[in-house]
């Protein structure tokens, strides 16, 4: 019988917010794997990036997609994925 209070997440639902979160973190990761003996360069490059090249004076939209585009892949991933398990459990 199952408890009416607490409701803890399924495994399904702390798989889908890890993949969420390291599609999220990706561009971070792949910065510091880049250069990892010189994280004051990979620092800057990060602020380039989450700046959209403003922090040199002109916008790159470069930069901003690289930035926020997985923060965005990881949202729709996440929302797609707990559609299906929402709407297709076993």
């Amino acid at each position: 019988m199952r408890s009416v209070g607490r409701k803890h997440p399924g495994l399904a639902t702390k798989a889908v917010n890890v993949t969420a979160l390291a599609i999220g973190a990706s561009d971070v990761i792949f910065r510091f794997q880049e250069n990892p003996g010189n994280p004051a360069a990979v620092l800057d490059n990060l602020a380039h990036d989450f700046s959209a090249g403003l922090k040199n004076g002109q916008f790159d939209w470069n930069a901003a997609v690289r930035a926020y585009g997985p923060f965005v892949g990881a949202y729709g991933f996440k929302k797609g994925m707990s559609f299906l398990l929402r709407h297709f459990r076993m």
